[in-house]
C-alpha cells in the first residue's frame, strides 16, 4: 500500500525539452551549432565563444537561418522561438558576428541561439511534432474515468474543470501522480471546488463516484462530493486528510427528479491546497465504458484489468489499482476518424468496480522550447528526428549546403540506428505484463463464470 512518498531532486524520468533534444540534434547530425549570446539587437547575434576565430569562414553560415531558442530572462518572451535567414558572418570581428534579414526581437546578453545549414528549423519543428503525434509511443497505465471529461487530467489546461471560489491550475512536479498531469485546487473561500462537466444521468439509478487526491499540508480536507444540478443539492461525499494519494471514493443513487449530476473536487478551509487526479464516474449497471481520449485504434490496448481497491479506512482505498486481465470486454473500434471508442462487455457489467487499461499512446507537440518537457525515451525520439530530416534532404533535388551521397549516407546510417531503438523499446513494453494469471473462475454478481487465463 502506497502510503508514503517523497519529492525526489532527480525524479524517475526526466523529460526532455525541445531546446535539449534540437542542441543534439545538431550536435550530432552536423547540420547546424547553438551557443549564448555575448551581444545582440535586432538584426545581429555576437558569440565570442562559439562564433568568433580567425579559422571559421565568412561563408559558413551564409544562406542558413538563425533561431533563438531561449529568452535570457526565462518567461519564454520574444525573441524565445524567432526565425530568420542568416545574410552575412563576419567571424573576425570584436561583437557582431552574425547578421540576419528581416530583423527579429533584439537579441540580448544570454540568449541562446541556434544556427541551422538545412533544413529551415520550422520544417524540423513540423517534423518533431508530426513525430510526437503520430509515430512516437509511450506506455501508459490509466483508470478508465468514463464520461467524466478530462477525468485523468492530461490536459494541458483546465477548460473541462470549472472554478467555484479557487484557483486551477495544472501541475507536472513531483511528488507526480497519474500521467503527466494533475489537477491543484487552491480555495480562496471554504467549501471551493472544481467541477466537472455536466453528467446526465437517470433517477434511481446507481453511479460509481472515485479519484485519486492529496492534501498538500496537515489541517487540509479533500471532499469529493457527487453533486445534483437539477436540485442544487449534494448527494453525497467523502474526505481524506492524508497527505500521500489515495483514492476516494463511494456510490451513490440519483435521487428522484435529478437529471444531471457533476463531481466537486472541494476543499473544505479557505487558503489550502488538494491535488486531484483520475476522476472516475460510470453507472453500476453500464455494460460499456468510454476508452480515453488518446486511443485512436484497438492496437494501443494491450490490457484491460479490474482494479482491486485496498482499502485503507471508509470510503479511502490504495490509489495505485492491481488486478487481474477481465477478458470479457471488446474494444470497439469506429470506422476510420470515428470518435468515442468503448469498452463494451460480452457479458456482466461495470458492477464489479472500475477498470484501469495498460496501452501504448503518443505525445502531444511541444507548445515551447524549455518547460514543456516530453516524457519520451530522448534515444528514440533523436534517432527518429534524425532519420525524418536526412530522409526529407534526400528527398530535395538540390541538396544546397550539403554533398548528396553524405546526405544519403546519414539517411542510412539513421535508419539503422532508429529501427534497432525501436524493436528493443517495443520489446520492453510488450514485456510489461509478465506476471501469471491464477487459472480459475471467479463468479460475479450475475453468475457468469469468467475465466482467467
Amino acid at each position: 500500500m502506497a502510503t508514503i512518498i517523497s519529492s525526489p531532486t532527480n525524479p524517475q524520468v526526466e523529460g526532455i525539452t525541445r531546446n535539449t533534444l534540437f542542441k543534439r540534434l545538431l550536435r550530432e547530425t552536423g547540420l547546424g551549432a547553438y551557443g549564448t549570446a555575448t551581444s545582440g539587437s535586432v538584426t545581429l547575434i555576437g558569440d565570442t565563444n562559439r562564433l568568433k576565430s580567425t579559422q571559421y569562414n565568412s561563408k559558413d553560415w551564409v544562406g542558413g537561418w538563425a533561431r533563438i531558442s531561449k529568452d535570457a530572462g526565462g518567461a519564454a518572451a520574444a525573441p524565445e522561438g524567432e526565425i530568420s535567414p542568416i545574410t552575412t558572418y563576419a567571424p573576425t570581428h570584436a561583437t557582431d558576428h552574425i547578421t540576419v534579414n528581416p530583423a527579429i526581437t533584439a537579441v540580448a546578453a544570454s540568449d541562446e541561439y541556434e544556427l541551422w545549414r538545412n533544413p529551415n528549423p520550422q520544417l524540423v519543428i513540423d517534423m518533431l511534432d508530426e513525430l510526437l503525434q503520430e509515430e512516437i509511443y509511450i506506455p501508459c497505465w490509466t483508470m478508465l474515468t468514463g464520461e467524466v471529461a478530462d477525468g485523468d487530467m492530461e490536459q494541458d489546461n483546465t477548460t473541462d474543470w470549472t472554478a467555484s471560489n479557487t484557483t486551477l491550475t495544472k501541475q507536472t512536479g513531483e511528488p507526480a501522480l497519474f500521467g503527466k498531469r494533475y489537477l491543484r485546487v487552491v480555495t480562496t473561500t471554504a467549501l471551493g471546488y472544481a467541477r466537472s462537466a455536466l453528467l446526465r444521468v437517470e433517477p434511481g439509478k446507481s453511479y460509481h463516484l472515485s479519484a485519486a487526491a492529496r492534501v498538500s499540508a496537515a489541517s487540509t480536507t479533500a471532499r469529493l462530493i457527487a453533486y445534483d444540478e437539477t436540485n442544487g443539492a449534494s448527494i453525497d461525499s467523502a474526505d481524506s486528510i492524508r497527505l500521500y494519494p489515495v483514492r476516494i471514493g463511494f456510490e451513490f443513487t440519483a435521487p428522484s427528479g435529478c437529471y444531471t449530476v457533476s463531481a466537486r473536487l472541494a476543499n473544505v478551509e479557505n487558503t489550502v491546497t488538494t491535488e486531484w487526479d483520475e476522476v472516475v464516474m460510470y453507472p453500476l449497471e453500464a455494460q460499456d465504458i468510454r476508452l480515453p481520449w488518446w486511443v485512436k485504434d484497438k492496437g494501443q490496448i494491450l490490457g484491460v484489468f479490474r482494479a482491486s481497491l485496498t482499502s485503507i479506512a471508509t470510503d479511502l482505498y490504495d490509489w495505485i489499482p492491481r488486478g487481474e486481465r477481465d477478458r470479457a470486454w471488446d474494444i470497439r473500434d469506429n470506422a476510420p476518424g470515428g470518435r468515442g471508442l468503448k469498452l463494451v462487455a460480452r457479458y456482466g457489467n461495470m458492477s464489479s468496480g472500475p477498470l484501469f487499461i495498460y496501452g501504448i499512446r503518443n505525445e502531444t507537440a511541444y507548445s515551447n522550447d524549455n518547460s514543456d518537457e516530453k516524457a519520451v525515451d530522448s534515444n528514440l525520439l533523436m534517432a527518429h528526428l534524425a532519420y525524418k530530416v536526412f530522409q526529407h534532404l534526400a528527398q530535395r533535388p538540390i541538396s544546397g549546403f550539403f554533398n548528396m551521397e553524405w546526405v544519403q549516407a546519414q539517411e542510412a546510417k539513421w535508419l539503422k540506428i532508429k529501427t534497432n531503438l525501436q524493436y528493443n523499446y517495443m520489446e520492453r513494453i510488450s514485456q510489461v505484463i509478465t506476471s501469471p494469471s491464477p487459472d480459475i473462475g471467479i463468479m460475479d454478481s450475475r453468475f457468469d463464470i469468467r475465466a482467467y487465463r
